[in-house]
């Protein structure tokens, strides 16, 4: 019985593994105010399509690498060729039950946008740059402005004041060995630079023929004018 089950299970483990991921993952609906796709091509290029109904629409174009059996690296074609953001913490005594975050660029206080800590209920910055939250142990912190997002995972977590330094490319986002997850049919982002939360996309079965512009594809789907299998 063990001869008859050990070919089985190493036949059923190769299949398991080579399982083609490649495709469309997320749905736009009809009349969509913000919408995300991805798409995974078969030659390991993928095109991220992601609307905001303030800051319009935009394509992102890259690499794909698988790296475990259920897990991905993209990169963008273009790199950022300055320098990433930082962050310096203190440590107060005196001051118990807060934490504040203070964010800033090369030229002084950033007072849009919004920050968070460890992903949770972002808050709005204030003309001096600050938002205040509740003591926690902070693990990350993140800067996020329109749909775009630096996150920082922090040394210490009993740090009670962060400045953060942003020194990235708000004006156009780039993709340096972002991760994200494939299970059962999903792509999962976790936290980067695509996103301040968790979220995920489902593939679809749209037949997209290849060599279409896939901006083009994207918005197709959108009005629902391609046919799913």
């Amino acid at each position: 019985m063990k001869r008859i089950l050990l070919p089985f299970l190493i036949i059923l483990s190769s299949c398991t593994a080579k399982k083609n991921i490649a495709g469309l993952y997320g749905k736009c609906d009809k009349e969509y105010f913000a919408c995300t796709q991805m798409l995974l091509n078969d030659d390991h290029t993928f095109e991220y399509f992601i609307f905001m109904d303030v800051g319009g629409g935009s394509v992102l174009k890259g690499n794909w690498k698988r790296i475990t059996n259920d897990s991905i690296v993209l990169n963008t074609f273009e790199q950022p060729n300055i320098l990433k953001s930082v962050y310096a913490g203190k440590m107060h005594p005196s001051k118990k039950g807060r934490v504040k975050l203070i964010v800033k660029d090369d030229t002084g206080p950033i007072s849009y946008g919004s920050v968070s800590i460890n992903n949770d209920h972002p808050k709005a910055l204030n003309e001096q740059g600050e938002a205040e939250f509740d003591k926690t142990d902070v693990k990350t912190v993140s800067y996020w402005f329109l749909g775009k997002i630096t996150t920082l995972k922090i040394d210490k977590p009993d740090y009670d004041e962060i400045q953060i330094t942003v020194r990235e490319p708000f004006s156009e986002l780039l993709l340096t060995d972002e991760v994200a997850l494939v299970k059962r049919n999903k792509l999962i982002f976790p936290v980067g630079n695509l996103t301040y939360h968790e979220f995920e996309l489902k593939k679809t079965n749209v037949k997209i023929n290849s060599g279409n512009n896939t901006a083009i594809a994207f918005r197709l789907n959108s009005l629902n004018t391609l046919q799913c299998i």
